[in-house]
């Protein structure tokens, strides 16, 4: 069934703008920008890429064991915490003002990552 709509030239104008403002504000993983790009950052980075290998080794040797994983557990893990901490500290002059839950955000992100990758068996057990 197809049905008119009648719009002003002022609502069109309301709905594009806020559809440009709503691209431009999500990055390329639904996240703010400083956000987005620190992950970016971290994901093509030797140093980075390294510790994110260490410790996907890390919880493959727990799967292997029968440990279920999930994102809650591991985004709040040592090991986490202190990856998230290096990428910070390695990449601060890339940081913008970032709000409280930026630490958090970026540690679930990368957990849910893991686990899917994990999941998906991009990697040997």
């Amino acid at each position: 069934m197809r049905r008119t709509i009648r719009l002003t030239e002022q609502e069109l104008k309301n709905i594009v703008s806020e559809c440009v403002k709503r691209t431009i504000n999500e990055g390329i993983y639904d996240y703010p920008d400083g956000i987005d790009h620190l992950i970016f950052l971290s994901e093509n980075d030797r140093e980075c890429y390294d510790i994110y290998w260490s410790i996907i080794q890390m919880f493959l040797k727990k799967v292997k064991k029968g440990v279920d994983l999930s994102v809650d557990i591991l985004a709040n893990s040592s090991i986490m915490k202190k990856y998230q901490q290096f990428v910070f500290r390695k990449f601060k002059n890339e940081q913008p003002n970032f709000d409280r839950n930026a630490p958090r955000a970026f540690r679930e992100y990368i957990a849910e990552r893991m686990i899917e990758r994990i999941n998906n068996g991009e990697f040997d057990y």
